[in-house]
């Protein structure tokens, strides 16, 4: 497939007048030094958070998805900042109160639409970002994003810890203070209305807390977070089914408790044996539920649908089940869950009713044109089509997006609620966290193809767990 998908980089630079010892950048506790900005998602607050009244860049239009929690400079009110945003009409809430020398306050903003496809971030302009807390798996603020960053930071820190000592301990200090801030903070939750990219909002952190605390665990083995997972309900558990509708799935953006469970499960760390069989054991469980959907379905794949359909990703929904085969295939051996794995990756590359594969630059009929803001030839010839390897988000019942709901597609079987169109986000957009399992399953079975286990080495005994 041909196309040039290298860009020029963006360079983000922090400037904060007020910065001190006293009053480090960022988050208050919640982040510490460490931002990330993923590609894609641009914040131009100069004019916002500095005492000149400029519009600058703002006075033009621009439509693209901005999650973000920012400080305020010292000494600017929240009604002071609102009226420098009216183009873009952003929403500001205010957090939490000033502090005591009458500084910083923190608050949510968003843009009020999507952004615009066939633009890249040259076109955004200069670019100062005041401090913001951008979640990869999801937007929500405080709370949940602190907890995200305390297991993101554990996991970080033991793969770092021989690769980059010095990065390592400075990741886990993160995750540490992130672990804190939460737990001595007021849970603070974000929006449940959401303007342009979603609310992504999440207001139930105990998932969160578990994953978080057993991550802590097995990098540092400090009993205060073995206590904790010890105590929770989520303990050495792995759910089968997400949300009301009845979706088969065992985690999501919103529902992170099996993570916990898996790490607990294929990570050395100190709990017992026993306890670590028991999660080995609820992992296998899960993979029956989803093993024994493959044969229900007539496209043999291990999802089906929930009472509304479809749900938005549903292609991240197959893969994540398949990463659960998999798991249950690399303790027992159970050829029933590769299979389940290997029928997952079928349907995604076209074993389906559209005969579509989700994925570009593969198979007869490859996805050509997803939702994204530069790989867009469809929109405009001057820029590339994708790159090989990008998972679309698949069938979608909910039809969120006006060219889907205008394509004729009312009443359609679930799984041919799709275009391959770039203006059909709600079906057709790419994530990060879409196409991560589709770089885990494909990892999998490529090892399973070539006849090797897990990590090159030889199988051992199933144990006491393993199917019979």
């Amino acid at each position: 497939m041909p196309g040039n998908w290298k860009l020029k980089p963006t360079v983000f630079k922090s400037s904060v007048a007020s910065v001190s010892a006293a009053r480090p950048f960022g988050i208050s506790a919640l982040i510490a030094p460490d931002v990330w900005l993923p590609l894609g998602i641009y914040s131009q607050l100069k004019s916002a958070f500095s005492d000149s009244t400029e519009l600058h860049d703002l006075a033009q239009q621009k439509n693209y998805t901005l999650n973000v929690v920012a400080r305020l400079q010292a000494g600017l009110t929240i009604d002071s900042a609102k009226p420098r945003l009216p183009v873009l009409a952003q929403r500001l809430t205010a957090l939490q109160p000033a502090d005591a020398s009458g500084g910083a306050r923190e608050l949510q903003l968003q843009t009020p639409s999507r952004f615009s496809i066939s633009t890249t971030p040259s076109d955004d302009g200069p670019v100062t970002v005041i401090g913001a807390l951008l979640m990869g798996m999801a937007a929500a603020v405080l709370l949940i994003a602190s907890l995200n960053l305390a297991a993101n930071g554990a996991q970080a820190a033991r793969i770092w810890k021989k690769i980059d000592p010095a990065f390592s301990a400075r990741c886990l200090a993160a995750a540490e203070r992130a672990w804190e801030a939460a737990r001595a903070n007021p849970a603070i939750y974000g929006a449940k209305d959401g303007l342009g990219g979603g609310p992504y909002d999440d207001d139930h952190a105990e998932d969160d807390f578990y994953w978080a605390a057993a991550e802590l665990f097995i990098t540092t083995k400090k009993d205060v977070y073995k206590a904790f997972i010890e105590k929770s309900p989520y303990f050495k558990k792995v759910p089968t089914t997400i949300g009301d509708d009845g979706i088969p799935n065992a985690f999501g953006w919103g529902d992170v408790q099996a993570l916990g469970t898996i790490s607990l499960a294929v990570v050395p760390n100190n709990l017992s044996a026993k306890d670590i069989d028991d999660c080995k054991v609820a992992i296998e469980a899960a993979a029956d539920v989803f093993a024994a959907l493959v044969d229900q379905q007539g496209y043999r794949l291990p999802f089906k649908p929930g009472t509304k359909g479809y749900p938005w990703g549903s292609n991240s929904f197959v893969l994540n089940n398949a990463l659960v085969l998999g798991l249950a295939h690399d303790f027992t051996h159970d050829v029933r869950y590769l299979n389940g794995a290997a029928a997952a990756m079928d349907y995604i590359l076209g074993r389906n009713p559209l005969d579509q594969s989700y994925v570009t630059g593969w198979g007869d009929r490859p996805l050509e044109n997803p939702y994204h803001r530069f790989w867009c030839h469809q929109a405009n010839p001057k820029y590339p089509p994708p790159p090989p390897g990008i998972l679309s988000g698949g069938p979608n019942s909910g039809f969120e997006d006006p060219y889907m709901q205008g394509a004729g597609l009312s009443g359609c079987a679930p799984q041919k609620c799709f275009i391959d169109n770039g203006e059909a986000w709600s079906a057709n957009e790419i994530a990060i966290n879409w196409n991560a399992p589709l770089a885990w399953v494909t990892a999998f079975l490529d090892e399973r193809a070539e006849g090797k286990p897990r990590g090159g080495k030889a199988p051992k005994d199933k144990g006491a767990h393993a199917k019979k």
